[in-house]
C-alpha cells in the first residue's frame, strides 16, 4: 500500500516534590494518512493528561479528534478514553482501559451503507499471585455498539483466565479457558451470532533452554455459523448451543544440539591474556601459558595438534577446568590453528506452538 503518513507526539513532564505524586505529563499528539492519489484518509488529534503516582499506580484520561474515510465516505470520531494501572502490590496489579464515543460500523448489513454509532469498550487484565508457584492471568473485553437511535449493532464478550503453577524450576503446568461470545442485531449487521468456548492444558518439563519437553491437550465448543454448513446440510437441533469443532493431544519434544568452540592465536608477541577468555596463548621466556575453558573429550590431543606439549602431571580435568596451565613454549612459527576448528551453532530455542 502507498500511502503517506505523519505524526508528532509532544508531551512536558512536571516533577513535583510530592510524597504521593511523582509526575504528571500533559501531551498532544496529531497523525494524518494519504493514499497515493494524494487524497486524505485519517487524521487524529488528541490532547492527553497522564499522572504517575508512587507505587507504579497511575492515571491516564484523554480526548480523540478523529476523521475517517471509508468507501468513500468521511466519518468524523469523537471519543473519550480513560485509564488507569496499579502494580502497588506484589500478589495483585490491574490494568483498566475505557474508551466511549462514536465509531463506525464496518460490516453493515446488506441492505445498509456504514453508518455511525455510539461505541464503548472496556479493557480489564489483572495478575494474581496467591504462591510462590501460582500465577493466573485474568482478562475481560467487552466492545459494544449502538445504533444511534439506541437499537443495538452488536455486543461482544471475551473472558480468558489463565493458570500457571511452577512446581519446580523445570516442570511447570499451564492451563487457559477462554469464552467468546458475539450477539448481534441481524437488520443492522452482516456479523454472524457467535459462541465458542475454549480449554488447553499444557504440561511441561524444561531440562534446559532448548531441551524441553511438552504434552498437551485442548478442546473447542462453539455454535457453528449456518451460512458455512454445506448446501443440504440440516441445521442443527434447535436444543444444541455448543458442538465440538476441534479436539487435540500432543506431545512435542525439543532438544538443542549445542557445540562450543576454542579459538587460539599463535604470534610472537607477548600479550596479557584475560582470565574469562576462552582459548588464548601469552609467549613468555621460554614458556607458554593456554587457558581452554571448555568441555572437551581429549583435550590433551587438541593440544598436541596446536604443538604443545603438556606435562605428565597435568589432568585432563585441569584442562577442562580453565585454568592457567603452564607448558614448554613451541619454536617460534607464524599464526597457525588447529587442523579441524570447531564452529559453534547454537539453533533458536524452540517453544510451545
Amino acid at each position: 500500500m502507498d500511502i503517506r503518513q505523519v505524526n508528532q507526539f509532544i508531551q512536558y513532564s512536571f516533577w513535583p516534590k510530592s510524597k504521593t505524586i511523582l509526575n504528571y505529563n500533559p501531551s498532544f499528539s496529531v497523525s494524518g494518512v494519504w493514499d497515493h492519489n494524494g487524497l486524505r484518509q485519517d487524521w487524529l488529534v488528541q490532547p492527553g493528561f497522564d499522572l504517575e503516582l508512587r507505587r507504579q499506580t497511575g492515571f491516564f484520561v484523554g480526548y480523540t479528534l478523529k476523521h475517517e474515510r471509508f468507501r468513500g465516505t468521511d466519518f468524523p470520531k469523537r471519543n473519550l478514553v480513560l485509564e488507569v494501572a496499579s502494580f502497588a502490590f506484589a500478589k495483585i496489579s490491574f490494568r483498566a482501559h475505557m474508551e466511549t464515543g462514536t465509531d463506525v460500523n464496518f460490516s453493515p448489513a446488506t441492505n445498509l451503507p456504514p453508518f455511525l454509532g455510539r461505541i464503548t469498550t472496556f479493557r480489564f487484565t489483572n495478575t494474581l499471585r496467591p504462591t510462590n508457584g501460582l500465577r493466573i492471568d485474568n482478562t475481560y473485553i467487552f466492545d459494544r455498539l449502538i445504533q444511534r437511535g439506541g437499537a443495538s449493532v452488536f455486543n461482544n464478550h471475551i473472558v480468558r483466565t489463565k493458570f500457571n503453577y511452577q512446581f519446580t524450576p523445570r516442570l511447570s503446568l499451564r492451563s487457559i479457558l477462554q469464552y467468546q461470545a458475539t450477539l448481534v442485531n441481524p437488520s443492522l449487521t452482516s456479523l454472524p451470532t457467535t459462541r465458542r468456548f475454549t480449554g488447553d492444558i499444557l504440561l511441561t518439563y524444561l531440562v534446559h533452554p532448548g531441551t524441553v519437553l511438552y504434552v498437551g491437550y485442548s478442546d473447542i465448543v462453539d455454535n457453528p455459523d449456518p451460512r458455512l454448513l454445506l448446501s443440504g446440510t440440516p441445521p442443527p437441533p434447535p436444543h444444541t448451543r455448543f458442538l465440538e469443532t476441534g479436539r487435540q493431544f500432543f506431545v512435542k519434544f525439543c532438544y538443542l544440539f549445542a557445540f562450543k568452540a576454542v579459538s587460539n592465536s599463535f604470534t610472537g608477541v607477548a600479550k596479557s591474556c584475560p582470565p574469562s577468555a576462552a582459548g588464548c596463548q601469552t609467549k613468555t621466556t621460554g614458556r607458554a601459558i593456554l587457558r581452554i575453558g571448555l568441555e572437551l573429550e581429549k583435550p590433551r590431543e587438541l593440544l598436541l595438534q596446536m604443538g604443545l606439549q603438556p606435562a605428565a602431571t597435568i589432568s585432563d580435568d585441569q584442562i577442562r577446568g580453565g585454568r592457567w596451565v603452564s607448558f614448554p613454549a613451541p619454536s617460534p612459527s607464524p599464526c597457525r590453528r588447529p587442523s579441524h576448528s570447531p564452529i559453534s551453532t547454537t539453533p533458536e530455542p524452540v517453544g510451545a506452538g
